[in-house]
């Protein structure tokens, strides 16, 4: 018997447990190939799916408990590390309406006028995102920060305060400034290739889950020298051979939102990566780019990503109403050649955030039950209304300047029913 079933496993090419085939890779995960030979593998090859689970290298990573208190960290001295500026566009936006006298140039301008901004820094085996404005739901001068060992991230509050985001609240956080948590999806993971983004060789991965598609791309870490000069901005991470392993945390912290379980770790987040781009289509509403315009390698002094920042409390408070801001100057009044200045008021009735889109333009977010006034030129624009992440968006419409434009609360439908008497009570 024992024979036989030895000969069966040898005629199929099964793996047995002699040949590690009860410790190798996990079913239906193909064996990690680098795409690019200066880059490190990422855990899946070619276009080959990965599984919809974890890796096991989740097991290190301990996810972060609402409310957790976490250890004072005094975060003292330099370290070596990368800072990088993500700009943030919108994707799916309605194409500027050249026949409403729109200019597409100017549009463009306006766009990047407008874009939101994000400033990452990733030293040793932390990351810190600090929000600039028009950065989802959340107020300029927030802070995400997160640790390559737990899951999860912490937001900075301003008075020296933090609370926990649990893996799966990211998403309700920039959407709605609340820490629920939400499930998270399977996902495949699949390696598109190799290519450069800022001079240097990134590759690039698509992770794609029932809410959206994200493409992503991710370049290797400089080396901290081992052995440099003390005048040298690397002296530090050289004389204390600190790994620069921060990355993993801020690419796990972009997977939450197309909500991959991924988040909770494996492939593609690597200790050896950072992410520089991270392209998101949803499922069902508009889509984000997330795109790294500078870097700047140097010394990041540790308290900037120290976790949590030194003498700050934990707090489960509400995160306080935003002050959102908004778009302003004479970058709109371009959108047209003509026309005198006009008012558009905006009113959002609905109770969560929404973000106001004029012929492709972000104009910013608007607190619920919020109204703002903005200055075009009097003529007829398109609007559409997003989710801050721009994951459920309103069907766009034209509006006249002057004029009013709101976001209503969608209410469905009473169901139809076969009885008069019920349908006179559920009304038309």
């Amino acid at each position: 018997m024992r024979f036989t079933v030895a000969l069966a496993l040898a005629l199929c090419g099964c793996p047995s447990s002699r040949d590690g085939g009860a410790s190798g890779t996990p079913q239906g995960t193909a064996p990690a190939v680098s795409s690019a030979p200066a880059l490190p593998p990422l855990g899946v090859s070619g276009n080959v799916v990965a599984s919809a689970a974890p890796q096991p290298e989740a097991d290190k990573i301990v996810p972060l408990a609402p409310g957790e208190a976490l250890t004072a960290d005094v975060g003292e001295g330099d370290s070596f590390g990368v800072e990088l500026l993500f700009e943030l566009r919108l994707l799916r936006a309605p194409a500027a309406p050249t026949h409403l006298g729109a200019l597409p140039a100017m549009v463009t301008a306006a766009q990047s006028a407008h874009a939101g901004v994000i400033r990452a820094s990733v030293a040793g085996s932390r990351a810190r995102m600090r929000f600039g404005a028009h950065a989802f739901a959340i107020d300029e001068g927030y802070e995400l920060r997160g640790d390559r060992g737990r899951g999860g991230a912490i937001l900075v509050l301003p008075g020296n305060a933090y609370r926990v985001v649990p893996n799966g609240a990211l998403r309700s956080l920039l959407n709605d400034r609340r820490v629920d948590v939400m499930p998270l999806a399977a996902s495949q993971v699949a390696q598109l290739g190799a290519s450069t983004h800022l001079g240097r060789a990134t590759v690039r991965t698509r992770i794609s889950t029932a809410w959206g598609t994200l493409d992503l791309d991710q370049i290797a870490p400089p080396g901290a020298p081992r052995a440099a000069p003390r005048s040298d901005a690397r002296s530090d991470a050289g004389e204390t051979g600190e790994a620069l392993d921060g990355g993993e945390a801020l690419c796990r912290t972009l997977l939450e939102l197309i909500a991959s379980n991924r988040a909770l770790g494996g492939a593609p987040c690597a200790e050896a990566m950072i992410p520089v781009r991270a392209e998101i289509g949803y499922a069902t509403g508009g889509g984000l780019l997330l795109e790294v315009t500078s870097l700047r390698e140097g010394t990041i002094a540790r308290s900037d990503v120290a976790f949590p920042p030194p003498s700050s409390f934990a707090s489960r408070a509400p995160v306080p109403d935003g002050k959102f801001a908004f778009a302003t100057g004479d970058a709109l009044l371009t959108l047209r050649a003509k026309g005198d200045p006009a008012s558009l008021e905006l009113s959002n009735k609905t109770p969560t955030p929404k973000l106001a889109v004029i012929d492709g333009v972000s104009l910013g977010v608007l607190a619920g039950g919020a109204e703002r006034a903005v200055a075009l030129r009097a003529s007829r624009y398109v609007i559409e209304w997003r989710t801050p992440l721009g994951e459920i968006v309103e069907r766009a419409a034209e509006v006249d300047v002057p004029g009013k434009a709101s976001v209503a609360q969608w209410v469905p439908p009473p169901l139809s029913s076969a009885s008069p008497i019920a349908s006179a009570r559920n009304g038309p």
